[in-house]
């Protein structure tokens, strides 16, 4: 009888690969991900000292966190498409500057695609402008998509 001897050794995926494509941790990451917006929109709203119904917080909480999501993913593709031409590397951002800036870049852009898109959702139930702008710039800041920062061998 034949074997098949061929073995797959040191096969290596990015960290956010895995956290985002991989379905046993997909719900601890996607819970996670729900705490962090929501603490990040709470606490921002608790410094600047704005009252929030109930009732609208929860119902925002899940926009802004479906849309950061989709964000994330949107960020993520662009990385596995950079990666698929050969243009950079998607498994250590700390590879080269170049490789590095690319992901920083693209980071940036996600979190300014969550700014602009909290924005919006957050434009309907903030009328204070100063408020309103300050707070979507900590969720486009803060729930960016740092992760895709972190190299695959630091879990391997």
């Amino acid at each position: 009888m034949f074997y098949n001897r061929n073995r797959l050794n040191n096969v290596i995926f990015p960290l956010w690969f895995i956290l985002l494509l991989f379905p046993p941790y997909l719900f601890l990451f996607i819970f996670g991900n729900f705490l962090i917006d929501s603490i990040v929109l709470i606490l921002s709203l608790k410094l600047l000292k704005y009252e929030f119904k109930i009732k609208n917080l929860v119902l925002t909480i899940f926009f802004i966190w479906i849309t950061g999501y989709f964000c994330d993913f949107i960020g993520s593709m662009i990385l596995i498409y950079l990666d698929k031409i050969n243009f950079i590397s998607i498994y250590d951002a700390f590879e080269n500057f170049s490789t590095f800036t690319i992901h920083l870049i693209i980071i940036l852009f996600v979190g300014l695609l969550i700014f602009i898109i909290d924005f919006f959702i957050l434009n309907k139930r903030i009328k204070n402008k100063q408020i309103l702008i300050v707070t979507s710039l900590a969720l486009g800041l803060i729930t960016a998509p740092w992760f895709f920062l972190f190299p695959s061998d630091w879990i391997y």
